[in-house]
């Protein structure tokens, strides 16, 4: 995902941004106090050729870093609005609590998301829709609860290792379970999936 970088702005200060265009990088509030100070203009120049230009554009030239309107708390981060409690996340809207995040909107509770909206309590959920709630490892889902590593699947409540289903639950690598078959094979991969992806192990799938 791309997550924000740290850059380092005129003054020394640490400026996160996605990308940058040019080389040097502008904090995001060194640059409101700027615009609030009409610091912006510069004495006219006499620009006899496009080597004037570039000379001058390249001294005004900065990439805005931790770029953030309407938010509270928010740490190493860029573009950032009407959100709160966000760590290490770009594109953020209407969110709060998020951790490891790019580009989601009215999410709650969730890490290392992409392009998964309307979330609650979500870990690792890409290109995905809303609503999702206390799942894990979505690709390309929508109206998913309590589920964990779905593929292209909508409506399903309570599924494990599943792909390309709809309107579900109690469902383990497209195979229909009763809850009181499923209780114990989930808690199985739950156990499973803290062994591999707790602090002293990581795997990538």
């Amino acid at each position: 995902m791309p997550l924000p970088s740290k850059y380092k702005d005129p003054n020394g200060k640490e400026a996160w941004l996605v990308r940058r265009t040019g080389e040097k990088v502008m904090l995001w509030e060194n640059w409101v106090q700027q615009d609030k100070l009409g610091l912006g203009i510069r004495p006219k120049a006499d620009l006899k050729n496009m080597n004037d230009i570039f000379k001058v554009w390249n001294d005004i030239s900065f990439s805005i870093g931790g770029r953030a309107e309407n938010s509270t708390e928010y740490v190493e981060s860029d573009n950032v609005y009407y959100s709160t409690e966000v760590y290490c996340c770009s594109k953020i809207i209407s969110s709060q609590k998020c951790v490891f995040c790019v580009d989601v909107v009215n999410d709650r509770y969730c890490v290392a998301c992409s392009y998964a909206w309307n979330s609650t309590s979500v870990i690792r959920a890409l290109d995905s829709r809303a609503p999702l709630s206390q799942s894990f490892a979505l690709n390309w889902c929508g109206r998913i609860s309590k589920s964990m590593y779905l593929s292209n699947c909508m409506d399903m409540y309570e599924c494990l290792f599943c792909t390309n289903m709809r309107g579900k639950k109690y469902c383990i690598a497209n195979m229909q379970f009763t809850k009181e078959e499923y209780e114990p094979i989930k808690q199985m991969v739950i156990d499973w999936t803290i062994d591999h992806f707790g602090p002293k192990r990581s795997i990538l799938f």
